[in-house]
């Protein structure tokens, strides 16, 4: 993970040092940099906001075991879906059934009327 560069002197801003935050750009600098240049050398902003250590690291979350887990969605939410494609798509689902219903008539696997 690369660290954050402080503009001013140009070197890494480690976690455990003391540091200072810029309000508007939220660019990390050293609070000794800070403290001498007296603004934010990366938009030249004095508001500051200071601090012992880094913003927390984001958490992973654990691998979902399925694809319906993945995505946070169900069974239900599948179907909708499938309902809301032939809805969509309507047309091609008639021309298809349409089809299907000639074909199986065509060749005899339909009762007669």
């Amino acid at each position: 993970m690369q660290r954050p560069r402080c503009p001013f002197c140009t070197t890494d801003v480690a976690a455990d040092e003391r540091k200072t935050a810029c309000d508007r750009c939220m660019s990390w600098h050293h609070s000794e940099c800070w403290s001498e240049h007296g603004k934010c050398a990366a938009c030249g902003h004095e508001a500051t906001s200071e601090a012992l250590r880094a913003p927390p690291a984001p958490r992973a979350a654990a691998a979902p075991r399925n694809a319906a887990a993945r995505s946070g969605r169900g069974l239900a939410y599948g179907l909708g879906m499938l309902v809301g494609l032939a809805f969509r798509y309507r047309v091609v689902v008639i021309l298809v059934v349409g089809l299907l219903v000639v074909l199986y008539g065509i060749l005899g696997i339909l009762p007669p009327p």
